[in-house]
């Protein structure tokens, strides 16, 4: 169950363990690619593999040890967390507009429909939800 979302994950769910190396990065983008093709998602690959990009390349720079990358499929979306052994705390930062590096989780913030970070023991979750596009702009309905 994903207690930061409070629900447990419908079909499919995937994940991946990467190690701290240079192709890392490109191996999520690899794997996250062919893991929504292969589940037909409709939803903004393009954006989703940018955004796991972004939070593996902070894990290389910020924890050691293994990163772990997971997807879920939701009734609401597509749901991923990258998880790594850091201890350090994940903030938003402010970036002056000539810096060349420090924007990651303003990609996140600005792409994703919400994002999160869970702290554990063993390191912390950074995860973020897209939105499915077949349910966007339907109108909510109300139960009487």
């Amino acid at each position: 169950m994903h207690e930061h979302l409070g629900t447990a994950p419908t079909s499919p769910v995937s994940t991946t363990t990467l190690g701290v190396a240079p192709d890392a990065p490109w191996m999520a983008r690899r794997w996250v690619a062919i893991t929504l093709a292969s589940w037909e998602w409709t939803g903004n690959i393009d954006d989703t593999t940018l955004m796991v990009n972004e939070l593996v390349t902070n894990a290389m720079i910020h924890a050691a040890g293994p990163i772990r990358v997971t997807m879920s499929l939701q009734s609401s979306g597509l749901w991923v967390d990258v998880h790594d052994t850091g201890v350090g705390h994940v903030t938003k930062r402010q970036i002056d507009r000539t810096a060349t590096v420090g924007r990651g989780l303003q990609v996140v913030d600005l792409l994703s429909r919400s994002w999160g970070v869970l702290t554990e023991p063993d390191g912390k979750h950074v995860w973020f939800e897209m939105t499915d596009p077949t349910l966007a702009g339907e109108p909510e309905v109300a139960l009487a």
